[in-house]
């Protein structure tokens, strides 16, 4: 009987290393990319310019200048946190005051944090379309 009980506090401890170990990286990176979005929607909110650009790329500090505080709105509803590859998160939200509009927000790892890129989000919420116009002119005879 004394042998299991003192087994026990080793297999309590190789059973808590091996969940550390196990750790899923990737679901972290996801957890970490909505926490980013989550805090960037709050500076958004409140109108913090600073902790916008602490929560955005490089790239997207210019467009921080121009924006206002929402204080009036609720924040967007995230519904999942989509791994587009190990730097890139795309987050899918709901707008609650517009009923069945969705939006996707791009999170990238820039600088060793989770950033908002606010110049690729709105690329991938307004695609250009593009036309090649081919002229075809007749062959000589």
């Amino acid at each position: 009987m004394r042998a299991i009980s003192e087994a026990r506090p080793a297999a309590v401890w190789a059973f808590g290393f091996l969940l550390t170990a196990c750790a899923d990286p990737a679901a972290d990176a996801l957890d970490e990319a909505r926490t980013a979005f989550d805090r960037f929607q709050r500076a958004a909110l409140h109108g913090d310019r600073a902790a916008l650009r602490a929560l955005t790329t490089r790239e997207s500090e210019p467009a921080i200048d121009g924006l206002e505080p929402a204080t009036d709105r609720p924040p967007l509803a995230v519904e999942s946190v989509v791994p587009v590859h190990p730097g890139r998160c795309d987050v899918v939200a709901t707008d609650p005051l517009a009923e069945g509009s969705t939006s996707r927000w791009v999170v990238v790892r820039e600088a060793g944090a989770w950033r908002v890129d606010l110049v690729t989000t709105v690329g991938i919420q307004n695609p250009v379309e593009r036309s090649i116009e081919v002229a075809i002119e007749p062959a000589p005879h």
